[in-house]
């Protein structure tokens, strides 16, 4: 019998420590996380397009769920950068994936401002989205 610390236990037992949680494959984290991320990244983008000006609200809490998404399945097992370049890329995915019909349609002029407010305000809250999962992100890592 050996002195372990949840109590006596027998020699054959001590040599085979057993885990309580089972021990997840890395690479079957990032699979998870890449997948899932990028479907809440596609799923808040098409939110996006169909809220309008509420957009705005809704872009924010958009990307600090993928981020809370990405922390929840890989913690702290990857790099930071890695991290946060996925969340990002997750956020700039979806945003493409959605809104890649108005890209050609896009024109800066002051004449046209007014047809093209939609698009500004899909910008800003994808801009919003992509400063709130690095944030949450950044926050969640350190």
């Amino acid at each position: 019998m050996v002195s372990a610390p949840g109590g006596m236990r027998c020699s054959e037992c001590t040599t085979h420590p057993s885990t309580v949680t089972g021990a997840v494959d890395t690479s079957d984290r990032i699979g998870w996380a890449v997948s899932s991320a990028l479907l809440v990244g596609i799923i808040g983008a098409i939110l996006i397009k169909g809220l309008g000006f509420i957009a705005m609200v809704v872009g924010p809490c958009y990307g600090a769920l993928i981020g809370d998404v990405l922390l929840r399945i890989l913690g702290k097992s990857q790099k930071p950068a890695y991290i946060t370049a996925l969340g990002l890329g997750s956020v700039a995915f979806g945003a493409m994936i959605v809104f890649a019909k108005m890209l050609p349609n896009l024109t800066l002029s002051v004449m046209t401002l007014s047809p093209h407010v939609a698009e500004m305000v899909y910008g800003l809250s994808i801009g919003l989205a992509l400063s709130a999962c690095y944030s949450r992100l950044q926050k969640g890592i350190a």
